[in-house]
């Protein structure tokens, strides 16, 4: 990928394409995640055609990786912030805090594991689920409580943690609302099978996660 043809090429952009090399390196510094989603096609589109380019472009001045993930059309792109990350790069992305992490990892477990949803997931019914079982509710006290004893945490709370970590996973183009009016229902996409695939094991054995809770650790999330 770090052929010299490819950084001549980058400069060779045809003309209908200039307009989005902007708006897309735009998007991936802000650390979204990038698919075949109506609101992002033309930037996917754009991604899919110069990725050899832009890989090369990323890599040799910023000594980032520009990521592809997944097969077409489920196949989503990322920037992959880490310590030799630039620090241009950095100052515009942060870790998303642990108490995020739990959520992704409770949230998969029922959609993808015990498939309690097909498509779009109704954010009360989500939130019943995971108040209504027991273990989970012991280890999100904990958690939230930041305790090392369980600590009793109001319903209240927990449905703010749940609302909380909707909204960032939104940010990076993870789940998406379909109306912009209405929280009740969100559509996870396929860029939050990064998640899926970062905490496969903790997913497929959720009861052994919560004595490592704190040590979860996952870069690039804005």
């Amino acid at each position: 990928m770090e052929n010299d043809n490819y950084k001549v090429k980058l400069l060779e952009l045809e003309q209908e394409d200039i307009q989005f090399f902007a708006e897309t390196d735009f998007l991936l510094r802000s650390g979204k995640y990038i698919q075949n989603i109506d609101f992002q096609t033309a930037n996917y589109d754009f991604l899919c055609k110069y990725f050899k380019e832009l890989y090369c472009y990323y890599n040799t001045l910023f000594n980032i990786k520009l990521i592809q993930k997944g097969d077409e059309p489920e196949n989503y792109f990322y920037l992959l912030i880490d310590d030799e990350t630039n620090s241009i790069f950095k100052q515009n992305s942060k870790k998303l805090n642990p108490e995020y992490h739990l959520f992704g990892i409770l949230l998969l477990k029922i959609i993808r594991v015990d498939k309690y949803f097909s498509t779009n997931v109704n954010v009360n019914e989500l939130k019943e689920i995971i108040k209504n079982n027991p273990e989970y509710k012991k280890h999100i006290n904990r958690l939230l409580a930041q305790s090392e004893k369980p600590t009793e945490i109001g319903e209240k709370t927990i449905d703010t943690w749940i609302s909380k970590s909707l909204v960032e996973f939104e940010k990076i183009c993870w789940i998406r609302f379909p109306n912009k009016n209405n929280k009740d229902f969100f559509k996870p996409l396929p860029s939050i099978n990064r998640l899926m695939a970062f905490y496969e094991y903790q997913i497929m054995n959720i009861d052994k996660l919560f004595d490592s809770t704190k040590n979860l650790e996952f870069e690039n999330e804005e």
